[in-house]
Protein backbone atom coordinates (compact mmCIF):
# COMPACT_ATOMS: atom_id res chain seq x y z
CA UNK A 1 0.00 0.00 0.00
CA UNK A 2 2.88 2.28 0.72
CA UNK A 3 5.11 1.58 -2.24
CA UNK A 4 1.87 2.11 -3.91
CA UNK A 5 1.55 5.61 -2.27
CA UNK A 6 4.68 6.11 -3.72
CA UNK A 7 4.66 5.32 -7.03
CA UNK A 8 1.90 7.75 -6.82
CA UNK A 9 3.96 10.80 -5.84
CA UNK A 10 6.65 10.33 -8.11
CA UNK A 11 3.71 9.72 -11.37
CA UNK A 12 2.87 13.21 -9.48
CA UNK A 13 6.18 14.99 -9.46
CA UNK A 14 6.53 13.61 -12.80
CA UNK A 15 3.29 15.07 -14.62
CA UNK A 16 4.02 18.45 -12.34
CA UNK A 17 7.36 19.00 -14.26
CA UNK A 18 6.36 17.94 -17.79
CA UNK A 19 3.55 20.58 -17.41
CA UNK A 20 5.84 22.99 -16.18
CA UNK A 21 8.20 22.88 -19.25
CA UNK A 22 5.47 22.72 -21.97
CA UNK A 23 3.73 25.71 -20.26
CA UNK A 24 7.31 27.55 -20.63
CA UNK A 25 7.89 26.26 -23.95
CA UNK A 26 4.54 27.65 -25.11
CA UNK A 27 5.00 31.03 -23.23
CA UNK A 28 8.22 31.29 -25.28
CA UNK A 29 6.11 30.16 -28.83
CA UNK A 30 3.42 32.45 -27.63
CA UNK A 31 6.13 35.55 -26.36
CA UNK A 32 7.90 34.61 -30.13
CA UNK A 33 4.74 35.00 -32.24
CA UNK A 34 3.89 38.09 -30.38
CA UNK A 35 7.04 39.56 -31.36
CA UNK A 36 6.59 38.44 -34.97
CA UNK A 37 3.20 39.94 -35.12
CA UNK A 38 4.45 43.37 -34.09
CA UNK A 39 7.57 43.20 -36.46
CA UNK A 40 5.22 41.85 -39.02
CA UNK A 41 2.80 45.33 -38.84
CA UNK A 42 5.59 47.08 -38.32
CA UNK A 43 7.46 46.12 -41.62
CA UNK A 44 3.96 46.23 -43.42
CA UNK A 45 3.49 50.02 -42.10
CA UNK A 46 6.88 50.85 -43.44
CA UNK A 47 7.98 51.55 -39.91
CA UNK A 48 11.04 49.38 -39.80
CA UNK A 49 12.80 47.89 -42.46
CA UNK A 50 14.90 44.25 -42.84
CA UNK A 51 18.13 46.06 -43.08
CA UNK A 52 16.95 47.35 -39.48
CA UNK A 53 16.50 44.03 -38.40
CA UNK A 54 19.73 42.50 -39.72
CA UNK A 55 22.05 43.44 -36.93
CA UNK A 56 19.62 41.82 -34.49
CA UNK A 57 18.70 38.70 -36.23
CA UNK A 58 22.23 37.93 -36.56
CA UNK A 59 22.79 37.89 -32.20
CA UNK A 60 20.28 35.29 -32.40
CA UNK A 61 22.21 31.93 -30.95
CA UNK A 62 22.86 29.46 -33.50
CA UNK A 63 19.89 30.41 -35.84
CA UNK A 64 20.35 33.82 -36.65
CA UNK A 65 23.67 34.08 -38.94
CA UNK A 66 23.31 30.10 -39.77
CA UNK A 67 19.29 30.10 -41.01
CA UNK A 68 17.43 33.14 -40.43
CA UNK A 69 20.21 35.21 -42.29
CA UNK A 70 20.52 32.81 -45.45
CA UNK A 71 16.70 32.97 -45.90
CA UNK A 72 15.80 36.54 -45.12
CA UNK A 73 19.11 38.18 -46.77
CA UNK A 74 20.27 36.05 -49.53
CA UNK A 75 22.17 38.49 -50.81
CA UNK A 76 24.49 38.88 -47.57
CA UNK A 77 25.72 35.41 -47.84
CA UNK A 78 25.87 34.21 -51.55
CA UNK A 79 26.22 30.68 -52.13
CA UNK A 80 29.67 29.83 -53.46
CA UNK A 81 29.11 27.25 -56.48
CA UNK A 82 31.84 25.29 -58.04
CA UNK A 83 32.03 27.24 -61.02
CA UNK A 84 32.67 30.30 -58.76
CA UNK A 85 36.04 28.54 -57.94
CA UNK A 86 36.89 27.35 -61.36
CA UNK A 87 36.42 31.04 -62.64
CA UNK A 88 38.68 32.50 -59.22
CA UNK A 89 41.59 29.77 -60.54
CA UNK A 90 41.03 30.76 -63.92
CA UNK A 91 41.26 34.33 -62.92
CA UNK A 92 44.19 33.71 -60.90
CA UNK A 93 45.72 31.46 -63.80
CA UNK A 94 45.30 34.21 -66.08
CA UNK A 95 47.31 37.14 -63.76
CA UNK A 96 50.11 34.48 -63.23
CA UNK A 97 49.89 33.77 -67.19
CA UNK A 98 50.37 37.67 -67.29
CA UNK A 99 52.58 38.16 -65.07
CA UNK A 100 55.31 36.03 -66.32
CA UNK A 101 54.73 37.75 -69.55
CA UNK A 102 55.47 41.14 -68.26
CA UNK A 103 58.23 39.19 -66.27
CA UNK A 104 59.74 37.93 -69.57
CA UNK A 105 59.62 41.12 -71.58
CA UNK A 106 61.74 42.63 -68.60
CA UNK A 107 64.05 40.31 -68.77
CA UNK A 108 64.23 40.94 -72.54
CA UNK A 109 64.53 44.33 -72.24
CA UNK A 110 67.30 44.01 -69.69
CA UNK A 111 69.30 42.14 -71.78
CA UNK A 112 68.43 44.52 -75.01
CA UNK A 113 69.85 47.41 -72.13
CA UNK A 114 72.79 45.55 -70.83
CA UNK A 115 73.61 44.85 -74.89
CA UNK A 116 73.72 48.49 -75.51
CA UNK A 117 75.74 49.19 -72.24
CA UNK A 118 78.62 47.06 -73.74
CA UNK A 119 78.35 48.04 -77.28
CA UNK A 120 78.31 51.55 -75.93
CA UNK A 121 81.45 50.72 -73.94
CA UNK A 122 83.23 48.96 -76.83
CA UNK A 123 82.88 52.57 -78.68
CA UNK A 124 84.30 54.38 -76.12
CA UNK A 125 87.02 52.23 -75.69
CA UNK A 126 87.31 52.87 -79.80
CA UNK A 127 87.27 56.43 -79.09
CA UNK A 128 89.91 56.52 -76.51
CA UNK A 129 91.80 54.46 -78.56
CA UNK A 130 91.98 56.30 -81.52
CA UNK A 131 92.28 59.69 -79.32
CA UNK A 132 95.49 57.97 -77.90
CA UNK A 133 96.72 56.86 -81.57
CA UNK A 134 96.09 60.45 -82.63
CA UNK A 135 97.71 62.37 -79.59
CA UNK A 136 100.59 60.09 -80.61
CA UNK A 137 100.49 60.95 -84.34
CA UNK A 138 100.02 64.45 -83.68
CA UNK A 139 102.92 64.30 -81.03
CA UNK A 140 105.59 62.50 -83.62
CA UNK A 141 104.34 65.14 -86.29
CA UNK A 142 105.05 68.15 -84.22
CA UNK A 143 108.69 66.39 -83.26
CA UNK A 144 108.93 66.41 -87.08
CA UNK A 145 107.53 69.79 -87.07
CA UNK A 146 109.99 70.95 -84.40
CA UNK A 147 113.26 69.74 -85.96
CA UNK A 148 112.56 70.77 -89.42
CA UNK A 149 111.84 74.12 -88.12
CA UNK A 150 115.24 73.86 -86.51
CA UNK A 151 116.95 72.66 -89.41
CA UNK A 152 115.65 75.56 -91.19
CA UNK A 153 116.06 78.20 -88.86
CA UNK A 154 119.78 77.18 -88.98
CA UNK A 155 120.06 77.12 -92.48
CA UNK A 156 118.52 80.49 -92.66
CA UNK A 157 120.76 81.70 -90.16
CA UNK A 158 123.61 80.80 -91.52
CA UNK A 159 123.13 82.27 -94.57
CA UNK A 160 122.99 85.88 -95.59
CA UNK A 161 120.52 88.16 -94.84
CA UNK A 162 119.84 89.06 -98.51
CA UNK A 163 119.62 85.64 -99.59
CA UNK A 164 117.53 84.14 -97.02
CA UNK A 165 115.15 86.84 -97.57
CA UNK A 166 115.03 86.13 -101.20
CA UNK A 167 114.29 82.38 -100.41
CA UNK A 168 111.51 82.80 -97.37
CA UNK A 169 109.61 85.25 -98.98
CA UNK A 170 108.76 82.08 -101.50
CA UNK A 171 108.11 79.66 -98.71
CA UNK A 172 104.44 79.17 -96.80
CA UNK A 173 104.05 82.41 -94.09
CA UNK A 174 103.51 79.56 -91.49
CA UNK A 175 106.83 78.80 -91.62
CA UNK A 176 108.53 81.51 -92.38
CA UNK A 177 106.47 83.09 -89.00
CA UNK A 178 108.08 79.96 -87.41
CA UNK A 179 111.33 80.32 -88.62
CA UNK A 180 111.43 84.05 -87.90
CA UNK A 181 110.19 83.27 -84.09
CA UNK A 182 113.15 81.15 -82.73
CA UNK A 183 115.84 82.85 -84.81
CA UNK A 184 118.23 85.17 -83.06
CA UNK A 185 116.07 88.23 -82.92
CA UNK A 186 118.97 90.16 -84.59
CA UNK A 187 119.40 88.08 -87.45
CA UNK A 188 115.54 87.86 -87.46
CA UNK A 189 115.38 91.40 -88.03
CA UNK A 190 118.27 92.15 -90.93
CA UNK A 191 116.65 89.15 -92.97
CA UNK A 192 113.10 91.40 -92.07
CA UNK A 193 114.90 94.33 -93.68
CA UNK A 194 115.21 92.62 -97.11
CA UNK A 195 111.66 91.02 -97.67
CA UNK A 196 108.96 93.28 -99.64
CA UNK A 197 107.37 95.58 -97.67
CA UNK A 198 103.68 94.33 -97.80
CA UNK A 199 105.77 90.51 -97.15
CA UNK A 200 107.29 92.38 -94.27
CA UNK A 201 104.14 93.81 -93.17
CA UNK A 202 102.09 90.65 -93.33
CA UNK A 203 105.11 88.51 -91.29
CA UNK A 204 105.09 91.50 -88.66
CA UNK A 205 101.81 90.86 -87.95
CA UNK A 206 101.35 86.61 -87.88
CA UNK A 207 104.78 87.03 -85.51
CA UNK A 208 102.82 89.39 -83.15
CA UNK A 209 99.70 87.35 -82.56
CA UNK A 210 101.95 84.48 -82.59
CA UNK A 211 103.81 86.66 -79.04
CA UNK A 212 100.06 87.56 -78.11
Amino acid sequence: MAETKKKSRKRRKKGSFFSKIILFIQLIILLLAVIGTVITVLLLMNVITFEDLYPYILKIPYVGERYIVPFIYPEKNPKITIYDILEKEAYIVEREEKLKELENRLLEKEKVLEDKEKELAKRYQEVDDLKEELSAKLLRKKTTWDKNIEALVNLYGSMSPNAAAKILEKVDSVIVVEVMRRMNSKKASLIMEKFPPDFAAKISKELSLKTD
